[in-house]
């Protein structure tokens, strides 16, 4: 009666049963092991993913390494000496090497053939590994070898004041005469034995008294002819009615660095009605009129990096006659901006400044320093304050030289 049972299995059932748990063992183990082999593929592409950009902002960071060790003072000549500035260096998980070179004719300005300079592009070229996997940058930067004053008006001989406001510092080597200044919040400096007449309404205004001179700051104007670009002065040397900036150079080629020259030839020079966002030397000048001649004229005029470039540099004397009051908008480097009249950076002169409002009747705004031989600051209550991020530093201290990044020139290689 047993072997009737209808749930008795025969031998070859029970094989084919066995079978196919076998294949599906199998099928199953093959799943798993598929499934495990992709988890350690993605797992290992995450890692390397993770790596690579481990090393890419060790890169970054190397190319930052590289510029601010040309930024200590006295480096920068340095540096230039030598193509290998960082040679695998620890940088976070990563070990950078960063080499500089000139991507004009391959050599640096100081160790360069005929024709480099030390105002050559600098190339600096990063490259980090982070276990293995490595990345590469390179940027291009205009070195910077120049100083300027962090002050809000020097003057190598005497300042005299006239209708003028003034936050920051001043610093000059003969009297401070009051013509009739607004307020002066900040400390006035000057050599023992000369006069400070001008009225300190701020209690925390002190005068100082110093046994040495106070030395000016140097200008290379020669540098600009060869970091920048020429601006070829058209009739009359009168340049008006144009804008200025690093993509708009109307009277020559434009300047990736914002940097432009201009050489009068002993001459003078006319400026009015401009709008200018570079850094513009104005070299072998006799006498630079902005405005002038009875009249006054809109003037827009800033750095490009106010705290690395100066705004205007000008061998000769400089009379402003800048009207304020007024806003206009104009297209700068493709889009519409709407500016006023006012100056911001270091304007230096070698020889007297005088304005920057001469006959105006609305005032505008100066945000930086005034830097001349001689100064007579003039104006209808004309705001002339020092950069916030510079006001805190003393004489001694100046913008440091190093290396300014050119927008638009880091790429991955």
């Amino acid at each position: 009666m047993r072997d009737s049972w209808p749930w008795k299995i025969s031998s070859d059932a029970r094989g084919g049963i066995l079978l196919a748990a076998l294949i599906v063992t199998l099928l199953a183990t093959t799943l798993v092991l598929g499934a495990s082999y992709e988890v350690g593929v993605r797992l290992e592409a995450r890692a390397r993913l993770r790596q690579a950009m481990l090393a890419l902002s060790c890169t970054q960071a190397g190319l930052e390494n590289g510029a601010r060790l040309a930024s200590v003072e006295g480096a920068l000549q340095g540096q230039l000496t030598s193509p290998v500035w960082i040679e695998n260096k620890p940088i976070g998980a990563g070990l950078v090497t960063v080499e500089a070179s000139d991507p004009g004719d391959g050599l640096l300005g100081a160790n360069g053939a005929a024709g480099s300079s030390t105002a050559d592009t600098v190339r600096l070229t990063a490259r980090a590994t982070v276990r293995g996997v490595s990345r590469g940058l390179q940027a291009d930067f205009i070195p910077l070898p120049h100083w300027t004053l962090r002050n809000v008006a020097y003057s190598r001989t005497t300042i005299s004041l006239m209708g003028i406001a003034l936050e920051g510092r001043l610093r000059a080597n003969e009297d401070v005469i009051d013509g009739g200044v607004l307020d002066v919040h900040g400390d006035i400096t000057t050599v023992a034995g000369e006069q400070v007449s001008a009225s300190l309404t701020d209690e925390d205004t002190d005068v100082f008294f110093v046994a040495d001179t106070l030395g000016p700051p140097e200008v290379d104007f020669t540098w600009f002819r060869e970091a920048g670009e020429e601006i070829s002065l058209p009739s009359m040397n009168l340049l008006a009615n144009v804008v200025i900036t690093a993509q708009s150079n109307p009277y020559g080629s434009p300047s990736p660095a914002g940097i432009y020259w201009i050489d009068a030839g002993g001459e003078d020079v006319y400026f009015g009605n401009l709008v200018i966002e570079a850094s513009l030397a104005v070299i072998d000048c006799d006498d630079l009129f902005i405005g002038g001649g009875g009249g006054t004229t809109d003037y827009y005029h800033a750095s490009p990096d106010p705290a690395r470039l100066p705004a205007m540099v000008v061998q000769g004397n400089v009379e402003m006659s800048i009207e304020g009051g007024k806003s206009w908008p104009v297209m700068i480097d493709g889009e519409t901006e709407t500016v006023s009249s006012g100056l911001r950076g270091v304007f230096f002169c070698t020889g007297n400044f005088q304005g920057p409002q001469m006959g105006a009747s609305q005032s505008i705004r100066v945000t930086g320093a005034l830097l001349a031989a001689r100064l007579d600051l003039v104006g209808p209550g004309t705001r002339i304050r020092h950069d916030p991020d510079l006001n805190l530093l003393p004489l001694a201290e100046m913008t440091r030289p190093g290396l300014r990044l050119l927008a638009g020139t880091t790429e991955e290689l």
